[in-house]
């Protein structure tokens, strides 16, 4: 459940995400990714977003370099928007929003 202001009713958020992804090599795999979502109210904008990446492995699978673009077809509201996730809020009256993303992950 979510709260969101100025309501104080709880809300449902529901989403969907999938994912494709090829081995090129031991150590490269582009993917494709396509992620949905929306809430119980209707009052916020439905999150559709497609995105295309590649992930680079290092010392076997220790550490991965991972970078996509993405563009989001409506509006991010303030649902979906998590910087952990690398959404942020879109402007005002922006219909559309392109995604640029980069992490580093380490396995230790």
């Amino acid at each position: 459940d979510l709260t969101l202001a100025p309501s104080s009713q709880p809300e449902h958020a529901y989403g969907v995400v999938t994912q494709a992804g090829l081995y090129v090599t031991e150590d490269v795999e582009p993917f494709a990714r396509y992620q949905w979502g929306t809430t119980s109210d209707g009052l916020h904008p439905d999150l559709s977003l497609v995105e295309a990446g590649c992930n680079v492995y290092f010392a076997g699978h220790a550490m991965r370099l991972s970078g996509d673009v993405g563009y989001a077809f409506e509006r991010i509201g303030p649902v979906f928007q998590r910087p952990i996730d690398g959404l942020r809020p879109s402007g005002n009256g922006s219909p559309g929003e392109v995604i640029f993303r980069l992490q580093l992950q380490l396995l230790f």
